[in-house]
């Protein structure tokens, strides 16, 4: 286990250092709730798989990413073994065993400023801890990651990086850059360290070398989009609203979107978010959108940030866009964005729009990525691939 003294624990627990600043009540409580739920959590099971096999690794779950997992793990035609990474709840003497770790785990946290942030990246590190002692006993031929900025995963790539056997992780949504920004979806691409990294396009394989030069980036597009999307009849405004968090913004587009489905006699239909309190917002004249509706009508699709739109501009639904501060305006042209009603209605007059814009962020889609990720899982660790 000396390779652990070797992991780097500040790349681990980055998320800290990404999270706004909380107060100090704040992290008085969660470190609470996280020593607590640390004592009501089993250990993992300790993982063995044969030594020529593809070990898959997951530890996030939820439906539409256990959907892309599956899809990609059918890529893979030699002998693999999947394995999800969760601490159920439960009394047991498996965390009085994890303490064990507790001084390797103190120093893994040693870059903290404060007693209570030590305090809370320690308990992390104890999870982290506990995930190797699960894996240690294994030697793969190859590992394949679902989402290595999750402080579980990132340490076993590390980890299975230290004893020299290929790593691999997927791009599990929109990656954007968001600078300087105090966000924790800077870990997608700032906390990369799989060897590999199998993008979905150029654009957030540029994103991952620009943060870290040594990855090797592999464009293998997005197998869970499948196909051109349908275009059924009557055609009709999708107006796609973002979490609570971006109220202001979802007024501005169920106002643009109800004027733009009276101006054309369009139905419009509002796609809340969730978690939306729909008792914040006017959906006069509004129909919700149908529970199997998978934007199926004709028409017109806006909104504001969510990764939808990429996915559908993939498909060929024309997509147009708020425009707003946010940095996912970075990655959409001016040519399918919009300030107010004015702008969008002179855009979808003029009677152009440029279907391609989306293909840099998502090169290849359904029967098309299933071809490039099985063609890089046939090659993937043979030292003379090009």
């Amino acid at each position: 286990m000396q390779d652990i003294e070797k992991i780097d624990w500040q790349q681990v627990l980055l998320a800290d250092e990404l999270r706004e600043s909380a107060s100090a009540w704040r992290k008085i409580v969660n470190l609470v709730l996280g020593i607590g739920g640390f004592f009501l959590r089993r250990s993992i099971p300790e993982v063995s798989v044969d030594s020529g096999t593809v070990l898959c690794v997951k530890s996030m779950a939820r439906a539409d990413y256990d959907a892309q997992w599956a899809l990609t793990l059918d890529c893979i035609d030699e002998e693999k073994h999947a394995v999800l990474i969760e601490w159920k709840r439960g009394l047991s003497f498996d965390p009085i065993k994890r303490l064990k770790h507790l001084p390797l785990a103190w120093r893994a946290a040693n870059q903290k400023k404060s007693l209570l942030d030590r305090l809370s990246g320690t308990v992390r590190s104890l999870y982290c801890l506990d995930a190797i002692h699960a894996f240690r006993k294994v030697a793969p031929a190859k590992v394949l990651f679902f989402a290595e900025m999750r402080p579980a995963e990132n340490v076993l790539v590390q980890f299975f990086n230290l004893k020299d056997i290929p790593t691999a992780t997927l791009q599990h949504g929109l990656f954007i850059d968001y600078g300087a920004k105090k966000t924790v979806n800077r870990l997608n691409y700032e906390g990369s360290c799989a060897k590999t990294f199998l993008a979905w396009g150029v654009e957030t394989g540029q994103l991952i070398q620009r943060f870290n030069p040594d990855v090797e980036v592999v464009v293998c597009g997005a197998l869970q989009i499948e196909g051109q999307s349908e275009e059924a009849e009557p055609p009709c405004v999708y107006v796609v609203l973002d979490a609570d968090i971006n109220r202001n913004e979802n007024e501005i587009l169920l106002d643009v979107g109800r004027r733009l489905g009276q101006a054309l006699s369009l139905e419009f239909v509002a796609c809340c978010h969730p978690r939306n309190r729909t008792d914040w917002y006017d959906l006069e004249g509004y129909s919700p959108l149908p529970p199997r509706d998978e934007y199926s009508r004709k028409g017109f699709v806006i909104g504001h940030t969510t990764t939808q739109l990429l996915k559908l501009a993939r498909l060929g639904k024309r997509v147009f866009k708020l425009k707003s501060a946010e940095p996912c305006n970075r990655m959409i042209p001016d040519s399918v964005s919009f300030s107010d009603f004015d702008e969008l209605q002179a855009k979808i007059n003029s009677g152009h729009y440029p279907f391609e814009w989306s293909y840099a962020h998502i090169a290849c889609i359904g029967d098309d990525a299933q071809v490039r990720y099985s063609d890089f899982f046939n090659v993937w660790g043979n030292c003379d691939r090009s």
